[in-house]
């Protein structure tokens, strides 16, 4: 309540395995997932450390799957970042639809099917 008095504040559940596993990035672009990245956590002002593009398991998917029905033909792009949780079940841990990092140096493919997106929105 204190930081909401002069500010907006977005809190997020602990989660303890993104210590361990970090979260997973999983990119959406025109339409469909490209790729995905793990992040690791970003403690008292440190680097964010970024794998190189991975797989999206069935499980991770799924869940991606779920948080993108509602805007999936309303958006470009976007990402829904999961992580474990209870028992290790994935769940949502962000869900990225305002100026996401799209991870695109780890998956050059991306930013293709990006840019051509981008051309059908402007007609070019």
């Amino acid at each position: 309540r204190e930081l909401l008095r002069d500010r907006d504040a977005m809190v997020q559940k602990y989660m303890p395995a993104v210590e361990d596993e970090g979260e997973k990035a999983i990119v959406w672009i025109d339409g469909e997932f490209t790729h995905a990245v793990r992040k690791s956590p970003r403690f008292a002002d440190g680097l964010e450390q970024v794998s190189v593009a991975l797989t999206i398991s069935p499980d991770e998917r799924a869940v991606a799957e779920q948080a993108m029905a509602h805007v999936r033909e309303k958006i470009l792009y976007g990402r829904v970042d999961v992580v474990k949780g209870a028992g290790g079940k994935i769940v949502v841990s962000e869900f990225e639809l305002i100026e996401p990092s799209l991870f695109l140096m780890q998956h050059p493919p991306a930013l293709e099917k990006l840019v051509a997106g981008i051309k059908i929105i402007l007609g070019v």
